[in-house]
């Protein structure tokens, strides 16, 4: 075994899970094979970068790849095994861009996706509400679920829901017109009377 490999096998056999020391080993390994780490540089790091993009690889894959090999060489250095100074700067990984981020309905869209739902029952009458809730108050899936009829209040002409938004903070805000009347609706659906204001 050389001397990387022993040091490596040194360095995960201390982590705690056994599949995170198999991954590690094989990572460091791997990167060894590539350019032995006792000789690694600042443009070696750029190298190792560079060829894990030409693989095809996510900017967040690569930067889980040189973390690993960055904690290594914190470890090396810090236990005295390596002399020199971490070769790997964070500040030259590819800038990580999280693309899962959601999309918005288009107007068009949330039109047939109201049209979709019945009107005539209560079942239907209540998922319009919700939906219309979220889609034009911004509310949360969650937040919606926990909203109570004492929440729903008239002042003047305009109605207002009042909210519990992420954080535990309590927040008032006037509704549209035709959510207002959606809700209203569900109301009389619910319990077979007019909302008293």
């Amino acid at each position: 075994m050389s001397k990387a490999n022993s040091l490596i096998k040194q360095y995960s056999d201390g982590l705690p899970s056994a599949v995170s020391r198999y991954v590690l080993y094989r990572e460091l390994v791997t990167a060894d094979q590539w350019t032995p780490l006792f000789k690694w540089s600042d443009a070696t790091s750029i190298q190792y970068i560079r060829s894990l993009e030409l693989k095809g690889l996510s900017p967040g894959s690569i930067k889980t790849k040189v973390l690993r090999v960055k904690r290594f060489f914190d470890w090396a250095i810090k236990n005295k095994h390596l002399k020199c100074t971490n070769p790997i700067d964070t500040r030259i990984l590819p800038k990580f861009r999280d693309d899962r981020s959601p999309l918005a309905l288009t107007i068009d869209e949330t039109q047939k996706l109201l049209k979709q739902i019945p009107r005539a029952n209560f079942i239907g009458c209540r998922d319009r509400s919700a939906i219309s809730l979220m889609l034009v108050h911004g509310l949360r899936i969650n937040t919606v679920c926990n909203i109570k009829w004492n929440d729903f209040e008239k002042r003047g002409d305009t109605y207002f829901i009042h909210t519990k938004s992420k954080g535990n903070v309590m927040t008032s805000r006037p509704l549209r017109s035709d959510v207002a009347s959606q809700l209203l609706k569900l109301y009389e659906k619910t319990y077979g009377v007019k909302h008293e204001a």
